[in-house]
């Protein structure tokens, strides 16, 4: 089976994770130290936080806002399910939006203006519209857990989000950050991981719940080496994606850009026809291919849902196929010919 995702590790990583090891101190320390300041200067912010995992820091960014109790708050309905659990297991109420079809990204335009704030995550290596959230004066929350190498990822929310999960961009097995510019969210963000009161006038609207949890070292040892690799990361899933489109170039499909900003944490064709009867082809083909990437939120959750016409229009016409740096162009051509087969058993 060629695995539609996977993690790409080495014996650079090993020896990060031996050398967490042979400290006997695996736990929240110094190797949490040396990931934080990788990623402050990496995406150029002033404070990052290394913890659990990414949902865990999706909380501790909603509660850094301080928004009142039940809050409205904007996500795409094209997203992982745990962002709305993330938004409700901090006492707010999701709006789930409309997606964009060119990018599958929150469409900014159908965010209703009564919202608190909005979680924006970039979708599959694409970034989404950001001057247009900003437009709408909200405090936004940055997810770049699928592209942390698209255009200027995490570098423009009020506070962004990463996670280091086992088939994420970059990965520690666990794990997540939390990045913000502003003093009185990192003071939020520290007061709610250690435990303590923090300063006088943090809070308005009273002291959320204590959120303790950060990275452990013998993962942030990971995370540091896989961090310095994004590059590397990048540039494999621009060259997979090259191929792909070389070969699967004049199908009856249409085939993403090949943006030197889209880091491709998925390559999603859009065919014309439905694409599951393709997707089940190529799985008996032992190609992991996915037509349903995230589930569809405005589905699962009507009750928190506007119109949604965009998604239903092309719910149906997505095809996920493998690719990750652990692949190789062979692999992308073995895919590509099966797509072509499989499309041409179909018209047949």
């Amino acid at each position: 089976m060629i695995p539609h995702s996977g993690s790409t590790l080495g014996e650079s990583e090993v020896a990060a994770a031996q050398r967490s090891i042979r400290s006997n101190y695996v736990g929240p320390g110094p190797e949490i130290r040396v990931l934080e300041a990788a990623l402050i200067e990496r995406f150029g912010r002033r404070h990052a936080f290394a913890v659990s995992s990414g949902f865990h820091g999706l909380q501790l960014a909603l509660r850094a806002l301080d928004l009142p109790p039940t809050s409205r708050v904007a996500i795409p309905t094209l997203t992982c399910q745990s962002v709305l659990a993330a938004i409700e297991g901090t006492g707010h109420v999701g709006v789930i939006v409309d997606i964009e079809a060119s990018t599958l990204t929150l469409e900014a335009a159908r965010i209703p203006r009564d919202v608190a704030a909005v979680v924006v995550p970039h979708a599959y290596g694409l970034a989404a519209d950001v001057e247009a959230v900003e437009r709408l004066g909200k405090p936004w929350i940055e997810d770049c857990a699928t592209s942390p190498t698209s255009l200027r990822a995490g570098t423009r929310g009020t506070l962004a989000v990463l996670s280091f999960a086992s088939t994420k961009y970059f990965t520690a097995g666990a794990g997540g950050a939390v990045l913000c510019d502003n003093a009185q969210l990192a003071a939020r963000i520290a007061c709610l991981l250690d435990m303590t009161d923090g300063e006088v006038g943090v809070w308005s609207n009273g002291s959320p719940p204590y959120l303790p949890g950060r990275l452990a070292d013998l993962n942030a040892a990971v995370a540091a080496v896989q961090l310095a690799r994004l590059d590397e990361f990048h540039a494999q899933r621009q060259q997979l994606a090259a191929v792909y489109d070389e070969m699967l170039r004049g199908g009856p499909w249409r085939l993403p850009e090949l943006s030197p900003h889209h880091g491709f944490y998925r390559y999603i064709v859009h065919p014309q026809a439905a694409a599951e009867p393709l997707g089940a082809a190529l799985r008996m083909d032992g190609i992991d291919a996915r037509t349903s990437v995230n589930p569809w939120l405005h589905i699962k959750r009507p009750d928190l849902a506007g119109s949604c016409a965009t998604a239903d229009a092309v719910s149906n016409h997505l095809l996920s196929l493998p690719i990750h740096p652990s692949l190789h162009a062979g692999d992308a051509r073995t895919v590509a010919d099966a797509l072509w087969r499989a499309c041409r058993q179909e018209v047949s």
